[in-house]
């Protein structure tokens, strides 16, 4: 690595009288090489305009352009860039549509144009100002400690020339989110397409700027560190290779990090780029998904009788509008959609089972249908499915399936939406069907009529019945599942008490019930 020896007293008394505050929030550096030895040097400076002093700014100073040579050699100070020159002052705009932060980040930035002679040993770019942010929670002393921001240009002459990674505008979303986790792409991209690996170090102390640099002094260490940036239960961690951040944070605060993205062409490290942050963490408000309630996902309905059960969503948003659309393949069997019964309030009393307690449960909201398949309502929806599978037909599938969509209309103009599906079985007669084998048909009542025990399936039965005596004559004969014998023969004429033989062919009771069977008639 290159080697600095300290800036001239002047500048640093220059840094001191004109830099000194404490409202520092970081800074970068990026160049762009326009012609063979001529430069574009942009900086960045970023200050907090609520917190510690309200007056103070990025003062004009001189950024120092460094010979890189790594031997003891005398640095030689090449060029400097007055900052007081082509200064834009924004004040950034932070948060998303459903979540401000009271955060205010002033951004300070400075361009300028050098030409720098070809050098074998490469140069540094330097600027250093006193002091970082008060409130800063991970940094000791934090308004004791200086800023450094730096960058490194190789040898002017490299082929193809080269120019820094580029980096995009200040994130909207620059700050932490306490307990959740979240997602930075800082859309870092190089027009030279060479190879960047990005790493997390620890901040810059402006104090020393000749290589290697110094570093803040972490608060409490090992509370903060490289490895703890954020604190006890908090990570944060960047991809080698995308640059993408990912932290969560455990707590409340004010914290510091540097990112290093180094450039390497064809396997050779050509240079380097230390960027410098200050972002919160706060309490933040999100854009969550609507979910449906712990309903039963599997659905039972007796064949030939009423069945309901209800569907719940909620956004957890309360305030966001939420709506659930209902379709079903049984649709065409006669399945509706509808609502409870409304109460005196206007409301709709839902119920279901928990599916993990088993327990009832009952939400009470307002609903509004809009159509057959629709239902709205503001931070909870609800609608009841209801069906008779009376037709014969519903019992080849044998199952079907309600298929749910809850759409939430969040705070960021987005519809968040999630979908579900709900098994519909539908149950068949499964009583086994019995054969008596003795009736007593004499008027008292009692056991009158021979018929077969069990529950009649009138979408499958099929049945022939056959009544003979001992001597091999028939006596009664029915094609009617739900036959009852009365003891009599074909003319009406009371049999003798005795033994008779049953020959059934077919089904009853969605049972098989070919087969010979004797019946006894007592009087």
């Amino acid at each position: 690595m290159k080697t600095l020896i300290k800036l001239s007293i002047l500048i640093m008394l220059f840094c001191y009288n004109n830099s000194f505050a404490t409202h520092v929030m970081g800074g970068k550096f990026e160049f762009t090489q326009i012609g063979s030895n001529t430069f574009i040097i942009e900086l960045w400076g970023y200050r907090d305009c609520i917190n510690g002093n309200p007056s103070a700014t990025f003062a004009p100073s001189s950024v120092g352009v460094w010979d890189g040579d790594t031997n003891a050699s005398p640095q030689v100070q090449i060029a400097t860039i007055d900052i007081s020159n082509n200064v834009t002052i924004n004040r950034l705009a932070l948060g998303d549509p459903c979540y401000t932060p009271n955060l205010c980040v002033e951004e300070y930035y400075f361009i300028d144009t050098i030409t720098l002679a070809n050098n074998a040993n490469g140069y540094y770019l330097t600027y250093g100002l006193c002091c970082r942010n008060r409130i800063v929670d991970n940094i000791f002393d934090p308004e004791s400690q200086g800023s450094l921001y730096y960058i490194y240009i190789p040898d002017p002459a490299i082929a193809g020339g080269n120019s820094s990674p580029k980096w995009a505008p200040y994130p909207t979303d620059a700050y932490f989110c306490v307990g959740n986790v979240k997602v930075f792409d800082f859309g870092v991209t190089d027009i030279d397409g060479d190879d960047l690996r990005f790493s997390l170090v620890t901040p810059l102390n402006w104090t020393s700027l000749s290589y290697p640099f110094d570093n803040v002094p972490w608060e409490g260490t090992p509370v903060h560190n490289l490895a703890s940036i954020l604190g006890p239960g908090s990570m944060m961690s960047i991809d080698p290779v995308t640059g993408i951040l990912t932290a969560r944070s455990s707590t409340l605060g004010v914290y510091n990090f540097s990112i290093k993205v180094e450039e390497f062409r064809n396997g050779v490290k050509i240079g380097e780029m230390i960027n410098d942050y200050q972002w919160e963490s706060l309490n933040c408000v999100y854009d969550e998904s609507p979910e449906f309630a712990n309903f039963e996902r599997t659905q039972v309905l007796e064949f030939d009788a009423l069945g309901c059960f209800d569907i719940v969503a909620l956004d957890p948003n309360p305030n966001d509008p939420i709506r659930i659309e209902l379709t079903s393949n049984a649709a065409v069997f006669g399945s509706q959609n509808n609502l409870p019964t409304q109460n005196a309030g206007g409301d709709y009393t839902f119920n279901y089972i928990d599916a993990t307690t088993g327990s009832s449960v009952n939400e009470t909201f307002n609903v509004t249908q809009l159509d057959p398949n629709n239902f709205s309502g503001t931070g909870f929806v609800g609608a009841r499915f209801c069906w008779t599978p009376n037709e014969c037909e519903v019992l080849v599938p044998d199952e079907f399936n309600l298929n749910l969509v809850a759409i939430a209309d969040g705070c960021d103009g987005l519809a968040d939406t999630i979908t579900e599906e709900v098994k519909i079985i539908i149950n068949r007669p499964t009583d086994l069907a019995t054969v008596p084998n003795v009736f007593s048909p004499n008027g008292d009542g009692d056991n009158d009529e021979y018929n077969l025990i069990g529950k009649y399936d009138r979408c499958y039965d099929v049945l022939n019945v056959k009544i003979y005596n001992r001597w091999g004559i028939q006596v009664y004969e029915s094609d009617d599942p739900e036959f009852r014998w009365d003891g009599t023969d074909f003319d009406g004429d009371q049999l003798n008490q005795g033994t008779y033989y049953v020959m059934l062919e077919g089904f009853y009771a969605n049972t098989e019930v070919t087969n010979q069977f004797p019946v006894t008639i007592f009087r």
